[in-house]
């Protein structure tokens, strides 16, 4: 099942407001402000919220296909958090901090599970606040570095605009040439990877 907005226009004014600019976070894709991790033919790329029940399932079920992904190489993959609830610019703050401060792939995973699941079995997640957030991290011994960001954030609304994602989960594959395949729901976006995997495999041989 996925997760939708029900109206094009809220969604559309929602992240022109949301997000805030983000310098390249150290050990990312260096020069571009959204992180990402690889490179390659092709690129992946994950939607989704904190909040979004079918994403909370997702995320810690597509971590080894995506490590999978990344050692075989060929292969571009970013995080793209789209704020249908409130408090996921926040969330998505935090996780950034978490990149700032190591941009390994195993921890930026790890921080992003930590969040997923807060956000899942807290009754409090969607009333946290920085404090909240920080505490979290420091008891499960994340590190972050928090980092300036006062413009309104330009290149993550880009990137949904640009792909026309107003739905979680949801994830585009690009493939070599532009064709891009569009995957939805837990099951689907499983798939979709498990295939990219098979044709990168495919292609080394």
């Amino acid at each position: 099942m996925i997760h939708k907005v029900s109206r094009f226009l809220f969604i559309v004014v929602f992240l022109s407001a949301a997000f805030v600019i983000i310098a390249a976070p150290a050990g990312a894709d260096v020069g571009k402000p959204v992180p990402s991790w690889g490179s390659g033919h092709y690129e992946v790329l994950v939607f989704s919220d904190y909040f979004c029940p079918p994403c909370q399932t997702l995320e810690p079920r597509i971590e080894q296909v995506l490590e999978e992904l990344l050692a075989a190489g060929g292969v571009k993959i970013t995080f793209v958090d789209l704020p249908i609830y409130k408090q996921t610019i926040l969330y998505n703050r935090y996780y950034l901090y978490a990149v700032n401060a190591n941009a390994d792939f195993k921890s930026v995973l790890r921080a992003r599970k930590t969040l997923f699941h807060y956000a899942f079995t807290s009754p409090d997640a969607k009333k946290a606040g920085e404090e909240t957030l920080e505490n979290l991290f420091k008891k499960e011994k994340i590190d972050f570095k928090p980092f300036e960001h006062q413009a309104v954030q330009a290149e993550f609304t880009k990137i949904i605009k640009q792909y026309k994602v107003y739905s979680t989960p949801t994830c585009k594959v690009v493939h070599p040439g532009g064709d891009i395949k569009e995957y939805g729901g837990v099951q689907e976006i499983l798939d979709g990877l498990k295939k990219l995997k098979a044709a990168l495999k495919n292609s080394t041989r």
